[in-house]
């Protein structure tokens, strides 16, 4: 009888939560989510999962970005009408700790696109962040219009 021989793949969950958390009423993109990632090797993948709620019938967007608020965009949904998302984005570094790739923005995560995938350059090979963001147009700004993060959850393979 043989054992296992070569490498295992290791999952592990970074970050958490089913506490929902609303967009200020204003037409900034906020933050409503940090998740801080442990360093990563060069093929490691990050597994994003979100679900978002909206009111109103103006245009929201819910992003995450890699690096922080300034970071890769790596999930762009834009929610127009009284609307429920349920998001799940994987984030593969490409050989490298500071190249990744995506599906394609504003697609669904499953599926063939005739759009091109999403690439980043953030080094990963220390710790970094992943942020979840919120961003209302700046024509819908009102009390009817309310986003909110509803959960989420992240985890890496190593």
């Amino acid at each position: 009888m043989g054992g296992f021989s070569g490498s295992a793949t290791q999952e592990q969950v970074i970050a958490k939560s089913a506490s929902s958390v609303t967009n200020p009423l204003d037409a900034n993109e906020n933050i409503l989510a940090t998740i801080t990632l442990p360093p990563l090797q060069a093929n490691s993948v990050i597994k994003l999962r979100y679900i978002g709620t909206k009111t109103g019938t103006n245009t929201i967007t819910l992003r995450a970005r890699l690096g922080g608020i300034g970071g890769t965009i790596h999930s762009s949904m834009a929610m127009a009408s009284p609307i429920t998302t349920n998001e799940s984005r994987d984030i593969y570094n490409r050989g490298a700790t500071n190249s990744q790739i995506s599906h394609a923005l504003g697609t669904a995560p499953f599926g063939t696109s005739a759009v091109a995938i999403t690439t980043g350059a953030i080094e990963t090979s220390v710790s970094t962040t992943l942020v979840i963001t919120a961003q209302q147009n700046s024509f819908s700004v009102s009390a009817s219009e309310v986003v909110k993060l509803e959960a989420y959850s992240v985890s890496v393979v190593y």
